[in-house]
């Protein structure tokens, strides 16, 4: 992830250099665009990283629940998560918190617990598991931050953005869990962690 951090900020060098003024009238509609791309993801913030908008394959023909595959399209570009939610940074929510529920879904149950399931906090830098959906969305919101869509969700976790092709695992098309991170330098999409997202279950709209 730092790593692609500093490809984005080399990037980001080269475009302003390009839209010095003594270049300006040969700069493009399309090249300024691409800059304003650039910038955002030169901009993500810590812990985060920049995914384009953009078409692509999603779903799956191995299980039947992450399935028909068809063609998505995430409209925006935005910034996601480069790892999944550690047991520490969740216990920074709880302490903050102290079981009120400011700033929850209004429809959230009032007597909500937010201490997930087997809590033990101890395992500060692992991925915090046994939290529902509720947990999930009012951590995100604490944070300030919000759930991703089930698109979103996919597209960072295994598509090339270059190319818009999906991976057959998040590092690509070869079972080597060792290379880890994802396209985009995330990195937990292969493990038994499961995400929440903020789509009810549905059919997909090809499906």
């Amino acid at each position: 992830s730092d790593f692609l951090a500093g490809r984005w900020s080399e990037a980001k060098e080269m475009v302003e250099k390009a839209l010095a003024e003594e270049y300006a009238p040969f700069v493009t509609k399309e090249f300024r665009s691409l800059a304003e791309k650039v910038r955002r993801a030169a901009a993500a913030p810590k812990g985060m990283t920049y995914v384009p908008a953009g078409k692509f394959r999603m779903g799956d023909t191995t299980r039947a629940v992450d399935g028909p595959p068809g063609e998505a399209e995430v409209l925006e570009d935005y910034y996601i998560d480069i790892r999944e939610v550690t047991v520490g940074e969740y216990a920074a929510f709880l302490k903050a918190r102290g079981g009120k529920h400011e700033g929850c879904s209004a429809d959230e149950p009032s007597d909500k617990s937010h201490l997930p399931d087997g809590w033990d906090p101890e395992k500060v830098d692992q991925p915090v598991v046994g939290v529902d959906w509720w947990d999930a969305r009012a951590y995100a919101s604490w944070a300030g931050k919000r759930l991703p869509t089930e698109s979103e969700w996919e597209r960072a976790a295994g598509v090339e953005p270059a190319t818009g092709k999906k991976r057959v695992y998040p590092w690509g098309d070869e079972f080597r869990p060792e290379w880890g991170a994802s396209a985009l330098g995330c990195e937990g999409f292969d493990n038994d962690v499961l995400e929440w997202v903020t789509d009810w279950f549905e059919k997909y709209p090809w499906s």
